[in-house]
């Protein structure tokens, strides 16, 4: 099971804006992402319960399922329906496997990783990236394929990833981020 510990409530608009921020950025720094963009517009059409939370690794791993993703030359790759953290950090290693990988896909780890880092030499007891979200419904996934069950479901493939190897890495540290869920 996980849990969630519930820091603030947030409004549509306000996690609205500061995900169109943070794709105008990986626009400028060419990492476009053509289903966020979709996704933003589908989610402005919704009526969502938004709230910034914070979980634990450990309670949470096994149960947060990280979307189907196949990069261009297929290093990465995720079952259809997802593979929950767990699954994929048993797999895969930082900076082992990136690092020796030609797969433009993952020049996104290195950025995500170092973010993570970052705020980890802080010291402030949390890592809280400028935007990354869950959700607990799986319409609101990014995989439509997303496996039904007692499941949270990551919003992006690349932060949660490299969150998790992070973690593999470093150990154990809460993060901040979105949970968004249909009222």
């Amino acid at each position: 099971m996980y849990n969630l510990n519930i820091i603030s409530t947030i409004t549509k608009s306000s996690f609205l804006e500061k995900w169109t921020k943070a794709e105008v950025y990986n626009k400028e720094h060419e990492r476009n992402d053509q289903n966020s963009w979709d996704r933003i517009k589908v989610f402005s059409k919704k009526n969502l319960n938004i709230h910034l939370v914070e979980i634990t690794p450990d309670e949470t791993f096994s149960n947060l399922i990280i979307p189907y993703h196949s990069s261009p030359n297929h290093f990465f790759k995720t079952r259809i329906g997802g593979n929950t953290l767990t699954e994929f950090t048993d797999k895969y290693s930082y900076p082992e496997d990136i690092e020796n990988s030609q797969d433009k896909c993952l020049e996104r780890f290195p950025y995500h990783f170092n973010l993570f880092k970052h705020q980890k030499d802080m010291n402030q007891g949390f890592i809280e990236p400028d935007f990354m979200y869950f959700t607990q419904n799986v319409e609101l996934s990014p995989d439509p394929h997303s496996r039904d069950g007692d499941f949270l479901y990551a919003g992006s493939f690349h932060q949660f990833a490299a969150y998790g190897l992070f973690v593999k890495e470093f150990g154990s540290i809460p993060l901040r981020l979105y949970l968004c869920n249909n009222t």
